[in-house]
């Protein structure tokens, strides 16, 4: 018996797999869209609805085209909605969607802005945009170089952000679901989060504003630097800084004071003072840190310049004179001492 080599059988199942998937999308049902149109009735329930073809199925669409999709109040398209080639649906009211994972996907660089209405789930994939500003939905993802902005609006669970995506999070309600970031940049300033985040696998993220409702992880090459925001703790801990992880904290009179071994996670807590960069008080707050990742206490300190000094001098030979002081940031590390320090925890 010949025994094929274990790419080649990848590659074998990968082909049966596509071929069983090819001939069960061609007994599929779909709904085209490849024209304006405002979308104020409930569309005939189908297994797809396809935006910007005209016909076809998902081994070979035909007729592309870019329309614009608008869904309002009295409009219902309940299964997924696919939208490709640049098109752009727009929903303000109604609901797209099906109990069950189905979601409203933007593919192929195409935009959704979704600001009214109920959607199970969104996704931004394949360089799209996603914009929700209002209306509930379950889910919110950004895939494979897609970009998403949430400014309002009511997420229920997950927000997941991966595949060298960008996400800015300005407002909007999340509820107990966590944030699952991995190879992304995501900006928090704002909105609240009722569940924690997780960081991962090379991403970078940024909070300058917002509430969170449970840590914030820091692990696997990723970067996370808070400089505002509210955060509770869970399991009494803020901030956690695993192995190779980093963590940036900015503000003023920032001291991090060793307090022992966690009894739980192990590594090192640390007793957190001073203030974010937002005014937060940091007092009570707790960071844990790992063998082999690093933290930062980044302190803004008012230092006077060369040029101040000069003119201080010059006040003081005629009586006249301006002293101009720029803020200069100052990088401290503490270690479990609590004296400063710069190498790798």
């Amino acid at each position: 018996m010949v025994k094929i080599r274990l790419p080649l059988r990848f590659a074998a199942c990968a082909a049966l797999c596509l071929c069983t998937l090819a001939k069960a999308h061609a007994q599929f049902t779909y709904a085209f869209f490849p024209n304006d149109i405002t979308v104020n009735y409930a569309v005939t329930p189908t297994d797809f609805a396809i935006v910007g073809y005209a016909g076809g199925s998902f081994v070979n669409f035909l007729a592309p085209s870019s329309p614009t999709v608008n869904v309002v109040s009295g409009g219902s398209i309940k299964t997924e909605l696919d939208v490709f080639n640049s098109s752009t649906v727009n929903i303000s009211g109604g609901s797209v969607g099906k109990i069950g994972g189905f979601n409203l996907n933007a593919l192929d660089s195409s935009t959704i802005n979704v600001s009214g209405g109920v959607v199970i789930n969104v996704e931004a994939v394949d360089n799209s945009t996603v914009t929700f500003s209002g209306g509930m939905v379950n889910a919110l993802s950004a895939l494979v170089n897609a970009k998403l902005f949430v400014t309002g609006g009511t997420i229920l669970y997950d927000l997941t952000a991966i595949g060298h995506s960008v996400t800015n999070i300005s407002g909007g309600s999340f509820g107990s679901g966590s944030a699952v970031l991995a190879d992304s940049i995501v900006n928090f300033s704002g909105g609240s989060f009722g569940g924690g985040i997780s960081a991962s696998d090379n991403s970078t993220t940024n909070v300058s504003g917002g509430s969170f409702g449970s840590r914030l992880f820091a692990n696997d090459n990723s970067t996370i630097k808070v400089s505002g925001g509210t955060f509770q703790q869970s399991d009494n801990i803020n901030f956690f800084d695993f192995t190779t992880g980093g963590f940036t904290i900015i503000g003023t009179n920032l001291i991090a004071i060793s307090v022992g071994a966690d009894p739980l996670y192990g590594g090192t807590n640390y007793d957190l003072s001073g203030t974010l960069a937002d005014g937060t008080d940091l007092s009570g707050y707790i960071l844990n840190v790992h063998p082999g990742s690093a933290f930062k206490l980044q302190n803004a300190s008012t230092v006077p310049e060369p040029g101040d000094l000069a003119l201080l001098f010059g006040f003081c030979l005629t009586g006249i004179g301006v002293l101009i002081r720029n803020k200069k940031l100052n990088f401290t590390r503490v270690d479990s001492m609590g004296s400063a320090f710069s190498h790798k925890h």
